[in-house]
């Protein structure tokens, strides 16, 4: 029995590239039967031996280049994070966007756009939840070539990591909008802390920190505008989602993520009637 390697059709490709190269042997490809594309869901990837198809993207090269940009965004996300960074953060904050900030912006869409545009797709192909943050994004911060960059580029990291995606769509499930809208900052902080509390491996308190304070001194108007945006329903989990979500290595251990706030016995409970 051999491996069945597949990807996208080509005009699944924003940029209508061409499928990725094929994989070198010291990259293990998943066992693919077929790669349907859903109105509702995006692409399907219906896995050998899997009980349900499975949502996003995935390739070893683009897992690669996400992994780069991601700990990019990452590492800077902690070092204004630690101390004392973050009791000059608001310094920080405050700079002209013309100047630091906008200099930063310009860098990293730059460094996203060249490492991830062979991985842009066309919107249908994306779930749910990642097309309804690329329109709520795009209506309120693109526009511009840096903020459409950024965008794109998040959505890549989001379709090809799904544990993260997961973890977005479980965090949005718990947002209060009414108090996301009166005291934006608390919210945030909130949304970090319970992040934190449910995914106890990674560290969201020093992360939602820097979030949290820059969007609340800079991008206030903005957020509120996404708040009022967004549509709670298009997060909600599914079958599909809650089965590879409890699959997943650590969210199927006792220091894994307690998705939707579930105990590690629940979890066990959950998957097993799926």
């Amino acid at each position: 029995m051999g491996y069945n390697i597949a990807d996208l059709p080509e005009d699944a490709f924003l940029h209508g590239q061409s499928p990725l190269p094929k994989v070198s042997q010291d990259q293990a490809p998943l066992f693919v039967e077929k790669v349907e594309y859903s109105e509702k869901y995006g692409a399907l990837w219906y896995l050998r031996g899997f009980k349900f198809p499975r949502k996003g993207r995935f390739h070893p090269l683009m897992t690669r280049d996400v992994d780069q940009v991601k700990k990019y965004v990452k590492n800077w996300l902690l070092f204004f994070g630690s101390s004392p960074m973050k009791y000059l953060l608001p310094v920080f904050v405050f700079l002209p966007l013309k100047t630091v900030a906008k200099r930063w912006l310009m860098l990293y869409s730059d460094f996203a756009f060249t490492t991830l545009r062979s991985h842009y797709l066309d919107p249908k192909w994306y779930p749910e939840p990642i097309r309804e943050i690329r329109t709520v994004l795009l209506k309120v911060f693109g526009g511009t070539l840096e903020a459409d960059r950024v965008i794109e580029s998040l959505c890549v990291m989001l379709n090809a990591e799904p544990p993260y995606c997961y973890r977005v769509q479980d965090i949005l499930q718990e947002l209060d909008k009414k108090n996301a809208l009166k005291r934006p900052y608390r919210e945030l902080r909130r949304l970090f802390n319970l992040l934190s509390e449910r995914d106890k491996q990674r560290g969201w308190k020093e992360i939602g920190f820097v979030v949290s304070l820059f969007v609340a001194l800079r991008f206030r108007k903005e957020f509120k505008e996404c708040v009022r945006l967004l549509v709670p329903s298009s997060f909600n989990f599914d079958e599909s989602d809650l089965y590879y979500f409890l699959l997943n290595d650590t969210a199927g251990t006792e220091d894994g993520y307690d998705v939707m706030g579930l105990t590690h016995s629940q979890r066990v409970k959950l998957h097993a009637k799926l």
